[in-house]
């Protein structure tokens, strides 16, 4: 009997842990959301728009959407990263 509670106890920290993390995981979505640079702010609106989208994603679907929204993620902020280089590119050989 003793076994059995531990194991459900460490069954139920293992879940408590996953589910910390991926509310990490939402909140550093939010964050990277709310503290895009407005180099542009046409592109800062979109970026952020796509980024909030992401996360009532993610918080809505949890688990089921992890993988799929780890590339996507990372695709977004890829995408801003290289305006953002270009636009800076630009304004160095002004």
């Amino acid at each position: 009997m003793i076994s059995i509670r531990s194991e459900l106890n460490e069954l139920e920290r293992s879940h408590q842990l996953i589910e910390a993390a991926l509310d990490c995981y939402l909140n550093a979505i939010r964050n990277v959301e709310h503290y895009a640079l407005e180099l542009d702010p046409e592109l800062a609106k979109q970026f952020r728009k796509n980024l909030a989208a992401l996360a009532d994603e993610v918080a809505a679907e949890r688990w089921k959407v992890l993988d799929d929204s780890r590339a996507t993620f990372r695709a977004r902020c890829a995408t801003i990263a290289t305006a953002a280089r270009s636009m800076w590119r630009t304004c160095a050989m002004s």
